[in-house]
């Protein structure tokens, strides 16, 4: 589901932790001792200026990164979208 604000399209939450694999997760969590869960969508707002940099300039996820909608998605959700 998406959202419609201001002209722009809004991804849910769903869509969004669709971008993370399992793989990613475990290991951010591995990575931040925990403190970044990429499967929980508080954690994944409170974060998401350094998942923003990281997506947006390849680094994340290694080896597979994100084409353009799903960076400008991950953009727009976790500047206007919320959590369930």
């Amino acid at each position: 589901m998406t959202y419609k604000m201001q002209g722009i399209t809004i991804p849910d939450w769903p869509t969004i932790k669709g971008y993370f694999t399992q793989t990613d997760q475990q290991h951010m969590l591995l990575q931040t001792g925990g403190d970044l869960d990429l499967w929980d969508c508080n954690s994944v707002k409170a974060h998401g200026q350094d998942i923003y940099n990281a997506v947006s300039s390849g680094h994340m996820p290694p080896g597979n990164p994100w084409p353009a909608e799903w960076i400008n998605n991950f953009f727009s959700w976790w500047k206007q979208g919320t959590c369930p």
